[in-house]
């Protein structure tokens, strides 16, 4: 059984900060955000302050392996895009892709959790925390 105590120690702030609804996409297992380009700057101070590893498709390569592994798993980085994720050595690794799009104007936000040896079962307890940490079902 997974401690799930650090994935709202990084999640719950995102939420609480930034007071927005999200919605569950079940093609990533993660919580999702859309917002508008404009918003960039508070939106990013958050994960920054928050997620302390940060990569772009410049920089992925320099990521830990699993990371890299972890991010190409999650539809990759083009330019222009983020993955960004806590500890990667922890037994549960909290990260979040960020992805602009409609020319863009909008970025897609989403927060996951992932470890390379989960359980489903512990895989499911982190999802179930993950939702309750953004007010979802």
């Amino acid at each position: 059984m997974i401690d799930t105590s650090q994935i709202a120690a990084i999640c719950d702030p995102i939420f609480s900060k930034l007071k927005r609804q999200w919605e569950f996409d079940g093609r990533f297992g993660a919580a999702l955000l859309v917002y508008a380009a404009a918003e960039e700057e508070v939106v990013g101070g958050v994960l920054g302050a928050t997620l302390a590893h940060s990569w772009t498709s410049k920089t992925l390569s320099s990521a830990p392996g699993g990371m890299q592994t972890l991010a190409n798993q999650v539809g990759g980085l083009d330019t222009g895009q983020r993955f960004c994720h806590s500890d990667p050595d922890a037994s549960v690794v909290v990260f979040a892709t960020v992805w602009p799009w409609g020319g863009g104007a909008k970025i897609s936000l989403r927060v996951g959790c992932w470890g390379a040896d989960l359980s489903s079962e512990d895989l499911g307890m982190a999802q179930a925390k993950l939702k309750s940490c953004f007010g979802l079902s």
